[in-house]
């Protein structure tokens, strides 16, 4: 399986979570919350606040949850409102959020002024704090003493998660079988096994002799547009015809 850019451009990405067939991510320093598919088509579907440290995420009803100085929730409407008063907890805004299949909503704050981070890491000191939000909107602090809360998972989360991996492994593995692809694609592979043999494993110049990350970096340097879409052959021919 071959890595490959989806977007690029982005300000200070953040919090990735998968949801309905595309992954959000938070775009820090720009206010936006943006979705991308597996083909790299990229929108900004919210707004979020402004600086860094916030995140976002769903309750079970589909409505979406915005984390920053208060926890906002969006409305089907489009409209916003405070899900929860967490300033009993603290009143220095509210990072990472996960919810669970009930209801419940975790958050998570550092809990310190962020101008004071090197005085506070260095002093020992661990004011992070992590808050539950019940459905019925009970806020209470279920956890204290944090140096610096980050990204969270629930136990089911984190078991669903390596079972997800597993599966596409799986998956991923059985769409490699040279058997299953296509006669073209198998005869092209010979030939590049072929020349390799030739070169007594060296690698070549020419552009089928290059995987799609190499191509991608040529691709970038010719400034083709829509590359990162493009998988290697596209590439190939757009290098070509670019020079």
């Amino acid at each position: 399986m071959q890595p490959r850019v989806l977007l690029d451009g982005l300000a200070m990405p953040e919090s990735p979570r998968w949801h309905d067939g595309r992954l959000w991510f938070s775009n820090w320093g720009t206010r936006e919350i943006v979705a991308v598919d597996l083909d790299g088509n990229g929108e900004v579907v919210g707004e979020g606040p402004d600086g860094l440290g916030w995140a976002t995420n769903w309750l079970p009803d589909g409505r979406l949850l915005v984390t920053g100085p208060e926890l906002v929730r969006v409305e089907p409407d489009g409209s916003r409102v405070r899900h929860a008063d967490l300033s009993h907890i603290s009143p220095l805004g509210w990072s990472e959020i996960t919810v669970d299949g009930r209801g419940n909503v975790y958050v998570n704050t550092i809990n310190f002024d962020f101008a004071e981070f090197n005085e506070v890491l260095t002093s020992g000191r661990a004011p992070g704090k992590i808050a539950l939000v019940t459905p019925d909107g009970e806020a209470r602090e279920v956890a204290d003493e944090l140096a610096f809360p980050n990204g969270m998972a629930s136990t089911r989360q984190v078991q669903a998660a390596k079972r997800n991996v597993k599966k596409a492994q799986q998956t991923a593995r059985r769409k490699r079988t040279i058997a299953k692809l296509p006669e073209s694609t198998r005869s092209e592979l010979g030939k590049q096994a072929a020349r390799g043999r030739e070169r007594g494993g060296q690698a070549g110049r020419a552009l089928e002799d290059r995987n799609r990350q190499q191509l991608y970096e040529i691709a970038k340097d010719e400034n083709i547009p829509g590359r990162s879409k493009m998988g290697k052959w596209d590439l190939i021919r757009a290098i070509r015809k670019a020079r």
